[in-house]
């Protein structure tokens, strides 16, 4: 097992993922391998980017300062590691394929521009998903799947998409936007924007803010503390309501169906039109 470092430097070929003169090792990463992009070299990887996706390296980590784009946009860079880390300030596009593993991201591009991300992140098998900043799309573009069991964000702009099976959603600061269903989101500070027709199997709700602006409904919201607004016209159910004294809810109750309501402590429940 190699430490290898990209660098992009081939004279012929510089953004060419498989010519092993743009590697530190003057070859290509082989299996167990770990392959950092790093700040002293910012040379793009945008051509033939699958030529490592039969091989699993140990880590591959982006590391603070890489500017570099990776890949483009429909050709992701097919990646399968054991580790995978990111804080590169360049647009990004990696495909984890079936490592079952978790991904950190610390920071992407910024100021992509309306409806593009810093880091589209895709991948089958991806266990916790963990964001501490930048502007990460997790199956953001239509057609692209991923499977994710938990996406934590403490901070930064996240937008999964429809594509994206999702079970579980913890949320400290930052925002949120969910386009597809989960079964768990704990809500602790931060906003979540429910768009289309995500649904939610269990809502907990103890800061922060979860704006339901889609069609979507919720089996069992639980509100501990901060806001749950149902904003907009469309009909939705809440199938029961567990209500807590330091929460708040809006809703319009020509739209909006509240099945069972259960009340715990001072609270006041009453409809207005958002």
């Amino acid at each position: 097992m190699a430490d290898v470092t990209w660098q992009g430097d081939d004279t012929t070929n510089p953004t060419d993922v498989n010519t092993g003169a743009n590697y530190s090792t003057g070859s290509l990463p082989t299996g167990g391998d770990h392959l950092r992009l790093v700040a002293n070299y910012n040379g793009s990887l945008s051509d033939n980017l699958s030529s490592l996706s039969a091989i699993s390296l140990g880590d591959f980590v982006v590391e603070n300062g890489y500017s570099g784009a990776i890949a483009t946009l429909g050709t992701p860079l097919d990646i399968q590691c054991s580790r995978f880390e990111f804080s590169g300030s360049g647009r990004s596009y990696v495909n984890l394929q079936s490592s079952s593993i978790d991904a950190i991201i610390h920071s992407t591009s910024q100021n992509a521009g309306v409806g593009k991300r810093g880091l589209y992140l895709t991948g089958t098998a991806l266990q916790t998903v963990s964001v501490r900043g930048g502007d990460v799309g997790l199956a953001s573009e239509h057609g692209d799947t991923t499977t994710v069991q938990t996406l934590r964000v403490h901070d930064g702009q996240t937008y999964v998409g429809n594509g994206c099976t999702l079970t579980t959603v913890d949320l400290y600061g930052g925002i949120v936007h969910l386009n597809t269903n989960v079964t768990n989101l704990n809500v602790y500070g931060g906003t979540v924007v429910l768009a289309e027709d995500a649904d939610v199997t269990t809502l907990t709700l103890e800061g922060g803010t979860v704006e339901n602006t889609g069609s979507g409904d919720i089996t069992t919201a639980t509100l501990k503390g901060g806001l749950l607004a149902m904003r907009g016209g469309i009909a939705r159910t809440i199938s029961t309501l567990n209500y807590y004294a330091g929460g708040s809810l809006e809703f319009d109750d020509d739209v909006v169906t509240l099945s069972t309501i259960n009340l715990y402590g001072p609270v006041r429940l009453s409809s207005t039109r958002i």
